[in-house]
């Protein structure tokens, strides 16, 4: 992930605080693969046409701060094979430049 430089929002510093350093707030995460998501954002995320990859689409949210990406430090869950023959493109794999997605 790339953390987040400037300060929480006051919601997520709540969240933050309350996990005693656990999580940190990030701008940009990819590859993830375990999410906690509170109605609030599955509201805003429900509301959009998914046209990416999930990490880089809660990514861009994140990136302009319509949500909140906090992150376990260390990871909490490991995908056990994240490059098996599913039908999903991998942003980490995918050749369009990632602004396209956007």
């Amino acid at each position: 992930a790339r953390w987040r430089d400037a300060a929480p929002s006051p919601r997520a510093q709540r969240v933050l605080s309350a996990a005693g350093g656990a999580l940190r707030e990030a701008a940009w995460a990819w590859q993830t693969h375990a999410y906690v998501v509170w109605p609030p954002a599955a509201r805003l995320l429900a509301q959009e046409r998914i046209h990416s990859p999930v990490d880089v689409y809660v990514s861009c949210f994140a990136e302009e701060k319509r949500i909140a990406a906090l992150v376990a430090d260390p990871p909490v869950a490991e995908q056990w094979n994240p490059y098996a023959d599913g039908d999903v493109v991998h942003s980490s794999l995918e050749t369009t430049p990632l602004a396209s997605f956007a």
